[in-house]
């Protein structure tokens, strides 16, 4: 996975928005997103948290060995 410069990420506004921000006093903060398999977190922890509920299930759901 390749890491993009946050400038490129962001699209572009045309100067008309710039205008209409600038006079509503209206900034752009741009933020980070946390991506696992497909969904997108704003928060690490919810992703984090996901991947251990997945992370679980799946060693719960593996079959246990049972030697007599």
């Amino acid at each position: 996975m390749s890491m993009i410069n946050t400038e490129e990420q962001l699209p572009s506004l045309t100067a008309k928005a710039r205008q209409t921000m600038e006079a509503c006093g209206i900034t752009r903060v741009p933020t980070d997103s946390f991506q696992y398999r497909t969904f997108r977190y704003t928060n690490l922890q919810d992703a984090l948290a996901q991947a251990k509920r997945d992370a679980d299930a799946l060693a719960a759901a593996r079959p246990t060995i049972v030697v007599h």
